[in-house]
């Protein structure tokens, strides 16, 4: 594959460098910290998936990969801290700790706080605020890339959105769309990729929640 297609190499060495911070397993002292790992872990992927699929746009569309895959990775990581904390993890950042006043006592013992509601939905504003960013670019790819891409992006901010659904509990709650509701995510994927168009966000962070299935 390395010698069909021009990958670019600093996404390799990227990704090694997000595999590497995920096994050292400990957490993220800033924002940017945790946005990087991000980045590397999952961002890159997509820039690595490009030049496969072929896509035109540039460098925008790159930024539009790199914007979806730090989506996904933070709807990752909202959505599995109860079970990553059973496991001695927590991929909050520490700064974004201290500010809103969390005890990790409370949320160890499954204890969802006003705070830790506000902390959650900040995190859930930037993840939605990317995957807005990542929109623009899948009209860009080209051949199936584009349709697998709106279908993984969809699914995905659905799980962001039933972590509103659930009212930000993340602790004893595991966010998922239901079997059903996913495979309904295929056709409107289709529809809109045939359309040649953008699909619309489906989430609204700020407690207005668009249509999941329209």
């Amino acid at each position: 594959m390395l010698d069909n297609y021009e990958l670019p190499k600093a996404a390799f060495e990227e990704l090694y460098l997000g595999f590497e911070t995920d096994l050292l397993a400990q957490g993220f002292e800033t924002m940017e910290q945790l946005m990087l790992c991000c980045r590397r872990v999952a961002g890159v992927v997509g820039w690595l998936i490009m030049p496969i699929s072929g896509y035109r746009g540039g460098q925008e569309t790159i930024l539009n990969a790199l914007a979806l895959g730090q989506a996904m990775q933070l709807t990752n990581i909202l959505r599995d801290v109860g079970e990553d904390l059973a496991l001695g993890r927590c991929y909050l950042p520490r700064e974004l700790v201290s500010r809103y006043q969390i005890d990790l006592a409370d949320l160890h013992s499954g204890k969802i706080t006003p705070n830790y509601i506000e902390l959650i939905k900040e995190l859930a504003h930037i993840a939605h605020s990317l995957y807005r960013l990542g929109w623009q670019g899948i009209p860009n790819l080209q051949g199936a890339a584009q349709f697998s891409v709106r279908v993984a992006a969809l699914n995905y901010e659905g799980i962001l959105h039933k972590l509103v659904q659930n009212r930000y509990d993340n602790l004893s709650q595991r966010a998922y769309l239901r079997r059903l509701e996913r495979l309904a995510l295929f056709p409107r994927a289709l529809r809109s990729t045939r359309a040649g168009r953008r699909t619309k966000s489906i989430l609204a962070v700020s407690g207005r929640t668009l249509n999941l299935f329209d």
